[in-house]
C-alpha cells in the first residue's frame, strides 16, 4: 500500500525548491505532497496551519537563519514537532552540530547531496519521529495504565553471582499500590534488593519459584498464598493471589492482598462449625428451641415496631448556639434541608421565625443551657407550610472533663394534640365545675324549694341531660387522653409513694421488654440496674421531702440512671419525676416520664471524642493558631503560637494580649483593609507580615485568618513562621545568581568548545588538502625532479604540521588530567635558546623579519626538561614571527635580572615583537585553552591557540612565571617567561647525556616481526625496515603473529596496540607465556601505537613492552629504539 506523506520545503531558493520537489515526487514507493514556504515565517505559518511529517529546511533564509526556526518551531509546537532535515551550501561542521542540538533529525550539504539521499534522508527522518512519537504514547499508556492499577504490580531484574545462579532481584519498578501495600515509598524500593527489602522472601519458596519463572519462563499463578515478613514497621501475616511471568533476566509480578477475603474463609468455616454445634444443641432441645425463638420473634417485632413509629425533634448545638446536627424528623416536620440550617444560630432557623419573642426566649434558654443549667418549656414553632405547632422543648448541657459545657443537646416532641385536648378538658372540667357548684347549691335549697321543683322539672331534665352529654364529652376527651397516653414516644408511668407501678403507657413496656399485664403491680426498682438502686431511691427521699415541705409547689425531678429491662441489655434513660397529691396536699404517688438516650450518650461520647481530636490537633500542629475578637483581643492560643512569639498561655486567655500590640505600625492600615475585606466578602487571601514577639524582636509569619461558623464578630487566624522559608529564598536566590553565572562560564566555553571543534577541523583538513592532493597528483602524472621535491617536502611539512597538532592535542589532555610530567635534569638556558633562533632563521628570512638575540654575560643554567624548555621558546617565537607582518622585527633577550638577597634568582627570557599587538579586552584571556583573539571562519592565521596555554602550563611546573603585555592592537606584543635559576655550583652536574651514534646503526641481519592491521602501516615499515637490512616479518593480528612464531624466531617484535579480535596486550602475554613454557629467553617488544597519552604509555610498560612509540613515527627514532633492545640483551 502506498504511504501517503506531507512535506514543507523551506528555502528562499525556488531553483532549489524545484530540484527538491522532483527528487521527491520521483519516489514510488511514498505519495508525497510537497509544500513550499520561501521565508522562516511562511514555513512556521504553514506548520500552525497543516499537519506535516517531515520538514526540508535551509539554513540560510532571508528573515531568520534555520536554527531560529527551529527555535520557533519547539516553541509552537511543542515536541510534537515534525522531523527536519537541515540544508545548507556552508558545510560547516559547528552548524551541523547545533542543527542537531536544536532538533533537526539530519544535516545535508546542499550541491553533495543526490536524489537517493535526500529522499532516504527524508524519508529515515520522518520514520525517525514517528517511532519515537509511538515510542512516547506506548510508554505513557503502560505509565498510566500501571499507575492506576487497583492490584500492586512490580519489575524486577535477577542478581546473579560469578557462577550465574540468582542470588536475589532488583527492584526496577513498583506502582503506587505497592508502595502503600509495602508500607514504603518508590524512592526507598526502586534500586534496592528484593530480599534486602523483604527478608522473609529468601527463607520461604517463593524465592525458589521465582528463580524457576525466570530460568525455565513457565509462568506462576498462586491463589491464596499466605505470607509473613515485615512491612514497614510491622509484621504481619498476609494473603495473596499472586501472577509472575519473566521479562528479560527477570520478571514482572501483579499481586493482590486477599488477606480480608481469607479471613473471611475462615470465619466462615469457624461459623459453619459452630452452626453445626448449635443445630446439633437445637436438635436436642428442639422445643424449647422453637418457643424461644417464638418469643424473641415476637419481642423483635414489638421493638421494630415501637422504633420505627418514634417520633422527636433532637439535634446538637455550640455553647454558642450553632445548629451542628440535626435528626430527620426535625427537618420534615419544618419543611427544610439540612444545608438550609447546619451551621447557623438556631434562633434565625426557619422553626423559630414564628415571632421576634419566641427568637429572644430562645436565645435566653439557649445561654442559661450553656450556663450548665437543663431547661424545659412547652413553644409554639413553625412547621412545614407555615403550620404553628406547640412542642415540648428541652436544653441539656453536655459537659466535658473539666466541668465546661462544651455542647447543647435540644430535643423537642409535638405536643399540640395534647395541648389542644388538654384545653378541651380544662374547658369540660371548667364547665362540669360550674354545673357541680350549681348543684349543690339546689341541694342546699332543696327543702326550701320543694315546691318550685315541680315547677322546675322540664328545666331540671333539660339540666341532667346537658350532664349527662358532658359526661360523656367528658369520658371521650379522657379516652383520647388515654390514647395520647398510650401512644406517647416516651414512657410513662404512675406509681405509689412505694414506687409500685399502677399505670403504664406502651412506650415503657417496649422499652422495658415486658407486657403491661405484668408490669402493672411490680415495683419500679426491680428495673433498676444493681449499681444505680441506691441512687434511685435517693432520689426518690430527696423529691418526697421536698413535697412534704411544699405540697403546693409542682415540683419536677430529672436525672439519669441505667434500666435493666426484662429482656435484653441495660441501656441509659432519662427519667423526669413528678409528685401526685390527693387535694389535700398529702402525697399519694409519682408520675414517671421515661426515655430512652442511647443514641444522645452515643452522640455525647463522639463529641467528647471530636473534642478530645480538635484539643489534641490545636495543641500538636506546627502552625500556630489563636483565637480573636472584633475588639482586636486575642482570646486563645496554642503552644505553637506562644513559643512563636514568647507570650505564655495565661497572658493571652486574660486577654492581656491585644492584636496591635504584636503588629508592627507599618502593618495596621493593610490589616484594617484585610479585615474590612473579611466582613465584606467572608475570605481573603493569606498574605506575609511580622510579629513583634515578647522580646521586642520580629519574625516573619503567613498569616490566614476567617470568622468562626456563625459569627460575625470573633474568628480564628492561622500563623505559620517563614523564618527559614525566608532565609532558603535568599540562600536559592544566591544560589540562583551562582547557577547564572555557572550557567554564563558554561555558555562561553561551550561556544568556545564548538570553535575550538571547528577550528581543529580546519586545522586537519588542511594540511590533509595539501598532502592528499599532492600524492594524487605525484601518482597520476609525470613532473620533473625539483616539483617532485617541492611535493614531498610539501607533503612532509603538513604531516610534520599534523603530527604538532596532535602532540599539542595530548599535552593539553595531559595538562587537564595532571599527567604532564617532566624529566628534570641541569641545562644550560644559552643553548636552548640560540638552537631555537637557529631553526626560525629560515621562517624570520622567509617574511623579511629581523630576528635579533641578544644575551647578557651571565650563567642561565636551570633544571629543567630539555624537550620542553626548548618546546616554550619555540612557541614563543613562532607567534611572534607569526603575527608579525613582512619587514618587522623580533628580538629575544636572555637575562638574569636583579634579586634581592631573600629571594631566589632566575634567568629571564623575554620576546618581543612589532606585530599585530593584543586588544585591552583579549589580554586577560591570552593564555587560555581554546582562545584566540580572531575566532571567525576570517581569520587570516592558523592554529588552535593551544600554544601559549602549554607554555604557561610547562613554565609552572618548571616553578618559573609567563606574562604578556601589549600597548594595544597594532603596536606589538612582549612575553617574559621567567625560570629559577639553579645554585651556584650545580651547573657541573649538567646531566652529559650519552651522544648516540646516529650513523650507521647495527640493524644488520636483525630479525623483526611486525604486527600490524593497517596495510600502509605494515607496507612502510616493511621498507624503512628493510633498507637497513633488517630481515623482517610483516603479520596482521595477533592470530598470525603466533602461528609464525613457530617458524620464525624474532630478536624484536613491533606490534600495534589497538587490532581487531585482540589487541597488542593480548598478544605480549600470549608470547610471553608460549616463551616461558618452553624455558626460551623473552623476546624484547616495541608498542607502536596512535594510543599516545601517558597512561597508555603506562599500561603498555605494564603490560611487559620495553618501549612505547606514538604513531606517526620518525623511522630514526624507532631504528635507535630497536638498536638499544639489540644492545641491551
Amino acid at each position: 500500500m502506498t504511504q501517503r506523506r506531507i512535506v514543507l520545503i523551506v528555502d528562499c531558493c525556488a531553483q532549489d525548491r524545484k530540484i527538491y520537489r522532483e527528487y521527491l515526487l520521483a519516489e514510488q514507493e511514498v505519495e508525497y505532497q510537497v509544500l513550499e514556504a520561501e521565508s522562516g515565517q511562511d514555513g512556521l505559518f504553514l506548520c500552525r496551519s497543516r499537519s506535516l511529517d517531515g520538514i526540508l529546511l535551509e539554513y540560510k533564509l532571508p528573515d531568520l537563519d534555520g536554527l531560529a526556526f527551529l527555535t520557533a518551531l519547539k516553541q509552537q509546537l511543542g515536541e510534537d514537532y515534525p522531523a527536519v532535515v537541515m540544508l545548507t551550501g556552508h558545510g560547516s561542521e559547528t552548524i551541523a552540530v547545533k542543527a542537531l542540538k536544536n532538533g533537526a533529525t539530519d544535516y545535508l550539504i546542499k550541491g553533495q547531496a543526490t536524489a537517493d539521499e535526500l529522499r532516504q534522508a527524508v524519508c529515515s527522518a520522518i520514520a525517525d519521529v514517528q517511532l519515537r512519537q509511538k515510542l512516547q504514547a506506548s510508554e505513557q499508556r503502560f505509565k498510566t495504565s500501571v499507575e492506576n492499577l487497583l492490584d500492586c504490580f512490580g519489575i524486577y531484574t535477577s542478581i546473579r553471582n560469578e557462577s550465574g545462579q540468582i542470588v536475589d532481584f532488583q527492584v526496577e519498578y513498583v506502582n503506587p499500590v505497592a508502595c502503600e501495600h509495602n508500607c514504603m515509598t518508590q524512592e526507598q524500593q526502586v534500586g534496592r534488593r528484593l530480599c534486602e527489602l523483604l527478608p522473609a522472601h529468601k527463607n520461604s519458596e517463593l524465592f525458589e519459584e521465582y528463580c524457576r519463572v525466570v530460568e525455565t519462563g513457565e509462568p506462576l499463578m498462586k491463589e491464596s498464598l499466605e505470607y509473613r515478613d515485615v512491612y514497614g514497621d510491622r509484621c504481619l501475616t498476609r494473603a495473596y493471589d499472586i501472577r509472575i511471568s519473566k521479562l528479560n533476566d527477570g520478571f514482572v509480578a501483579a499481586w493482590r492482598d486477599v488477606t480480608a477475603r481469607k479471613q473471611a474463609e475462615i470465619e466462615r468455616e469457624q461459623l459453619l462449625a459452630q452452626e453445626k454445634q448449635v443445630r446439633e444443641a437445637a436438635e436436642r432441645n428442639k422445643q424449647q428451641y422453637r418457643l424461644l425463638a417464638a418469643k424473641l420473634r415476637e419481642s423483635d417485632r414489638r421493638f421494630r415496631a415501637i422504633f420505627n413509629a418514634a417520633f422527636q425533634f433532637i439535634g446538637s448545638l455550640s455553647p454558642e448556639g450553632i445548629l451542628l446536627e440535626v435528626n430527620q424528623t426535625a427537618l420534615d416536620f419544618g419543611g427544610v434541608t439540612k444545608e438550609e440550617v447546619i451551621e447557623r444560630p438556631f434562633w434565625e432557623t426557619k422553626w423559630w421565625k414564628i415571632s421576634p419573642q419566641t427568637q429572644a426566649q430562645l436565645k435566653e434558654a439557649i445561654d442559661r443551657a450553656a450556663a450548665g443549667e437543663f431547661v424545659r418549656y412547652e413553644v409554639d414553632v413553625l412547621g412545614a407550610g407555615d403550620r404553628v405547632a406547640t412542642i415540648d422543648f428541652s436544653l441539656k448541657p453536655v459537659f466535658d472533663e473539666t466541668g465546661q459545657v462544651v455542647l447543647l443537646i435540644p430535643e423537642g416532641r409535638d405536643i399540640s394534640d395534647k395541648k389542644q385536648t388538654e384545653a378541651k378538658l380544662q374547658d369540660v372540667y371548667a364547665q362540669l365545675e360550674q354545673r357541680a357548684a350549681a348543684l349543690a347549691e339546689s341541694n342546699q335549697n332543696l327543702q326550701a324549694a320543694l315546691e318550685e321543683l315541680h315547677i322546675s322539672q322540664e328545666e331540671l331534665n333539660q339540666q341532667n341531660e346537658e350532664l349527662l352529654h358532658a359526661r360523656n364529652s367528658s369520658e371521650l376527651q379522657s379516652q383520647r387522653y388515654q390514647d395520647l397516653f398510650n401512644f406517647a414516644p416516651d414512657g410513662y408511668l404512675v406509681t405509689d409513694r412505694q414506687g409500685i407501678i399502677q399505670e403504664a403507657n406502651r412506650a415503657i413496656t417496649n422499652l422495658l421488654a415486658v407486657d403491661r399485664q405484668q408490669l402493672i403491680g411490680k415495683p419500679l426498682n426491680v428495673f433498676v440496674d444493681l449499681h444505680e438502686g441506691q441512687v434511685f431511691w435517693q432520689q426518690l427521699d430527696r423529691l418526697a421531702v421536698k413535697a412534704n415541705h411544699s405540697p403546693s409547689a409542682q415540683l419536677i425531678q430529672t436525672w439519669e440512671l441505667k434500666l435493666k429491662p426484662f429482656r435484653g441489655k441495660t441501656f441509659p434513660a432519662e427519667v423526669s419525676l413528678a409528685a401526685i397529691d390527693n387535694g389535700q396536699e398529702e402525697l399519694v404517688g409519682w408520675r414517671w416520664l421515661i426515655r430512652d438516650i442511647t443514641q444522645r450518650k452515643q452522640a455525647e461520647a463522639a463529641l467528647r471524642q471530636s473534642e478530645a481530636l480538635f484539643r489534641g490537633i490545636f495543641e500538636c500542629v506546627s502552625i500556630g493558631i489563636l483565637f480573636w475578637n472584633i475588639e482586636g483581643k486575642i482570646t486563645d492560643a496554642n503552644n505553637t503560637f506562644c513559643r512563636m512569639t514568647g507570650y505564655s498561655r495565661q497572658e493571652i486567655q486574660t486577654g492581656q494580649i491585644d492584636y496591635k500590640n504584636i503588629t508592627p505600625p507599618e502593618y495596621h492600615a493593610s490589616d484594617a483593609q484585610r479585615l474590612e475585606a473579611l466582613q465584606t466578602t467572608g475570605q481573603y487571601a493569606p498574605f506575609e507580615k511580622e510579629y513583634i514577639c515578647k522580646d521586642g524582636s520580629r519574625i516573619p509569619i503567613l498569616l490566614g485568618c476567617a470568622f468562626l461558623p456563625g459569627y460575625r464578630d470573633r474568628g480564628v487566624a492561622f500563623v505559620l513562621d517563614i523564618s527559614e522559608k525566608q532565609q532558603w529564598e535568599r540562600e536559592r536566590e544566591a544560589l540562583l545568581a551562582k547557577e547564572q553565572l555557572a550557567r554564563q562560564e558554561a555558555e562561553r566555553a561551550d561556544r568556545s568548545k564548538d570553535e575550538f571543534l571547528a577550528m581543529v577541523s580546519h586545522e586537519l583538513r588542511s594540511p590533509l588538502n595539501s598532502i592528499l592532493g599532492w600524492a594524487k597528483l605525484l601518482r597520476t602524472r609525470k613532473y620533473d625532479p625539483q616539483t617532485a621535491e617541492r611535493a614531498l617536502e610539501t607533503i612532509e611539512r603538513n604531516a610534520q604540521a599534523q603530527s604538532q597538532l596532535l602532540e599539542d592535542l595530548l599535552d593539553v589532555s595531559r595538562m587537564i588530567r595532571g599527567t604532564l610530567r617532566l624529566t628534570l635534569a641541569p641545562v644550560n638556558l644559552l643553548n636552548v635558546v640560540e638552537s631555537t633562533v637557529t631553526s626560525l632563521k629560515l621562517a624570520a628570512q622567509a617574511k623579511n623579519i629581523d630576528l635579533e638575540l641578544r644575551i647578557a654575560n651571565s650563567p642561565f643554567m636551570v633544571s629543567g626538561d630539555l624537550h620542553r624548555l626548548q618546546q616554550i621558546v619555540t612557541n614563543l617565537l613562532t607567534n611572534a614571527i607569526k603575527f608579525t607582518p613582512t619587514g618587522g622585527r623580533v628580538e629575544i633577550l636572555l637575562s638574569t635580572p636583579c634579586s634581592t638577597p631573600d629571594s631566589r634568582s632566575s634567568a629571564q627570557i623575554q620576546v618581543t615583537d612589532t606585530g599585530q599587538g593584543i586588544s585591552p579586552e583579549f589580554l586577560p584571556y591570552i593564555f587560555d585553552r581554546f582562545r584566540q583573539a580572531d575566532g571567525a571562519t576570517t581569520r587570516s592565521k592558523d592554529g588552535l591557540g593551544l600554544g601559549l596555554a602549554i607554555s604557561r602550563h610547562l613554565v609552572e611546573l618548571h616553578g618559573g612565571t609567563i606574562a604578556a603585555a601589549s600597548p594595544g592592537e597594532g603596536r606589538g606584543a612582549t612575553f617574559i617567561v621567567t625560570i629559577p635559576l639553579l645554585e651556584t655550583g650545580q651547573g657541573d652536574k649538567e646531566d652529559k647525556q650519552d651522544e648516540k651514534d646516529t650513523g650507521d646503526l647495527p640493524l644488520k641481519g636483525v630479525q623483526i616481526l611486525v604486527v600490524d592491521d593497517d596495510a600502509d602501516a605494515r607496507q612502510f615499515l616493511h621498507f624503512a625496515l628493510t633498507l637497513e637490512e633488517a630481515v623482517v616479518k610483516v603479520v596482521t593480528s595477533a592470530r598470525e603473529a603466533l602461528e609464525i612464531l613457530n617458524q620464525f624466531q624474532p630478536q624484536v617484535i613491533v606490534s600495534d596496540i589497538g587490532m581487531p579480535e585482540e589487541d597488542g596486550y593480548s598478544l605480549l602475554r600470549q608470547v610471553r607465556s608460549q616463551t616461558a613454557a618452553r624455558g626460551d629467553e623473552q623476546i624484547p617488544a616495541i608498542a607502536l601505537t596512535a594510543f599516545a597519552r601517558e597512561s597508555d604509555r603506562q599500561n603498555a610498560i605494564a603490560a611487559g613492552f620495553q618501549c612505547h612509540l606514538a604513531k606517526p613515527v620518525v623511522i630514526a627514532e624507532l631504528v635507535a629504539a630497536i638498536a638499544d633492545l639489540i644492545q641491551s640483551r
